[in-house]
């Protein structure tokens, strides 16, 4: 079992998403330790609802000039 914030943190107010370890692969793992705090609980929401155009969209965001998109 993993969990993530909706703000980073996790303060007693945060709202909490948890989530099998197995949902994301290595990629959306390493992703999630490297995005934007404030990103990574719609990130993960959206791969566990299968989002895959907000998945993207949200990885665009983050990482998009560091695979040479933005």
């Amino acid at each position: 079992m993993a969990w993530v914030t909706n703000d980073g943190e996790y303060n007693g107010s945060s709202l909490v998403l948890e989530f099998n370890y197995n949902d994301l692969n290595a990629q959306q793992w390493e992703n999630l330790e490297n995005m934007s705090d404030v990103d990574r609980y719609e990130y993960v929401k959206a791969i566990t609802d299968a989002n895959d155009d907000l998945v993207r969209e949200i990885e665009m965001d983050n990482f998009g000039e560091d695979w040479g998109l933005g």
